[in-house]
């Protein structure tokens, strides 16, 4: 069960990441293409938050440290980045802060990584829309606690700053040919 003190912490991160990081993918073209911006997340959002869990569950799997904050496991990196994109995917919908992210169990039979991280993704999938994206954040925070994962704001915020900065998150190399379209 969630303790108050948590959740009241919790909230206020993610409010703070969510409006930074989505003014942050904004400026570097990644809403461009889609006017009415909720209908990103139904279009390729969901799927680019899978890569990220996925990529994690590779770096869980093989005990893998990261590439980008070599200081780190990937598996906390990559859970970082889903995060990232689940928080960017929040701001097209202007209510989305005026519900907590539940605290959701998983399945009785998701007592591994792996089944974890599938039952993240079979949310994610469900309806994809400000719930879907609600779902994941709630099952990727429950991971982080069960997980020990004490650091995972300071990793989404290294990562963020990291992402700032890198030639191929922004907007002139996205038009360049073989440059990241989402």
């Amino acid at each position: 069960m969630i303790d108050d003190k948590w959740k009241a912490r919790t909230q206020q991160a993610l409010r703070r990441y969510a409006d930074q990081i989505h003014e942050q993918c904004v400026a570097a073209g990644r809403w461009d293409a889609y006017p009415h911006r909720a209908d990103r997340w139904k279009a390729e959002g969901c799927m680019l938050v899978i890569s990220e869990i996925a990529e994690a569950m590779e770096g869980h799997r093989k005990g893998l440290m990261d590439d980008k904050l070599p200081e780190y496991p990937m598996f906390h990196v990559e859970l970082a980045d889903a995060m990232i994109r689940l928080l960017d995917a929040s701001g097209p919908y202007p209510k989305f802060w005026d519900a907590w992210v539940e605290d959701l169990p998983f399945a009785k039979d998701a007592t591994s990584i792996p089944a974890k991280l599938r039952q993240v993704c079979l949310r994610l999938c469900q309806k994809r829309d400000s719930a879907s994206i609600r779902c994941g954040m709630a099952l990727v925070l429950r991971i982080t606690r069960e997980e020990g994962i004490h650091n995972f704001w300071s990793i989404v915020y290294e990562k963020v700053e990291y992402n700032r900065t890198r030639a191929d998150h922004q907007r002139e190399h996205r038009a360049k040919a073989g440059g990241k379209k989402y």
